[in-house]
């Protein structure tokens, strides 16, 4: 926008008129001009004594402070947002490993249900020959009984480490409803955040257009302007150092993960072996089939919810970031608007 095109307006500070130009409409020049004269106005009232030029000064101090505590709140929000995210995207990676882990469970078992029918029909051939042979079945007979024994007992076994992992799912599930919760408590904050920096950025506005009084103004800005960018170099240290703890919990639970895997196998290969429960052993099988089927619905039902979420937060960092940037930009135009009617 050229000079031509530019708002001028003569308004009256505290008893003095100045001639204004800029973007901004008539109506908000006006606006802020009267603010910057009532201010003046009640530091006047408290402090008699003060000349004009002090007077402005406190005046612009006063405003800089406040702009400098609107920035500091932003900028926690701002970061508060972006460690909620990156939560979120470590609870999706750890559902999605999950997810894969029933799917290799529920391959290995029907893998192991058809070696015990083929188990099941070797022993039925031993025992064919068993009966023409009386001297060999009465000893086989008692090996069998006692490999039968030893079965059932290996198969309770496996039904109690079955119930373990019955109860590690439901555990996992519990999980996913604790992230569904920890999204829509996100959402919220998101929205009060939303709601913190359109009121931050009409202080902001409110606040440059007073630091038109007083050259000092520009030079208060820009120092707390450095000590917030520190304060968010030394936010960003401390998110990298949580980045690595998290990092290493995730690799605690894929230990934690691939002992569980082992411990399955060698329950399904103990069910294999117990050939007079084969019936039942089907029975549990269609009935994990079911549950791992529920549980996949479940995890791209969370899976998708969560995308749609981290769709969100991108967009809406993306606006305060581009909010952020405009107003660091606003600032340095008023430093060098200021300049100039110094000039």
């Amino acid at each position: 926008m050229s000079a031509s095109d530019k708002t001028k307006l003569t308004v009256t500070i505290y008893g003095s008129q100045y001639r204004l130009m800029g973007e901004s409409s008539p109506e908000h020049m006006r606006e802020v001009a009267a603010l910057v004269d009532e201010r003046m106005g009640a530091i006047a009232r408290a402090n008699p004594r003060l000349d004009l030029s002090r007077l402005a000064v406190l005046t612009a101090v006063q405003s800089a402070d406040e702009c400098a505590q609107a920035r500091r709140e932003l900028q926690a929000v701002l970061e508060k947002v972006q460690r909620e995210y990156i939560s979120m995207e470590l609870h999706s990676q750890q559902q999605e490993s999950l997810r894969e882990e029933m799917k290799k469970a529920v391959a290995e078992r029907e893998a192991k249900l058809a070696e015990a029918n083929a188990l099941n029909a070797a022993l039925s051939k031993d025992l064919e020959a068993a009966v023409t042979a009386k001297n060999a079945s009465l000893a086989k007979l008692a090996e069998v009984e006692q490999s039968q024994a030893k079965l059932r007992a290996e198969f309770e076994k496996a039904t109690r480490e079955q119930a373990e992992l019955r109860r590690r799912l439901e555990q996992a599930e519990a999980a996913r409803k604790a992230g569904e919760t920890q999204a829509a408590e996100l959402k919220r904050q998101l929205e009060e955040a939303e709601s913190q920096l359109a009121e931050a950025a009409q202080e902001q506005a409110r606040l440059r257009d007073e630091a038109a009084a007083a050259e000092e103004l520009a030079a208060e800005l820009q120092r707390s302007l450095d000590e917030t960018q520190a304060a968010a170099e030394q936010e960003r240290s401390e998110l990298r150092s949580r980045l690595e703890q998290a990092e290493a919990a995730r690799e605690a639970g894929e230990t934690q993960a691939a002992e569980l895997k082992r411990r399955l196998a060698e329950a399904e290969t103990k069910l294999a072996e117990a050939t007079q429960e084969q019936a039942r052993l089907r029975d549990e099988a269609a009935a994990a089939e079911e549950l791992a089927a529920e549980l996949q619905r479940s995890l791209d039902e969370t899976q998708a919810a969560a995308e749609q979420e981290r769709s969100e937060l991108r967009s809406r960092l993306e606006q305060a970031e581009a909010a952020r940037e405009a107003g660091e930009t606003q600032a340095a135009e008023l430093k060098r608007r200021l300049i100039a009617a110094a000039a």
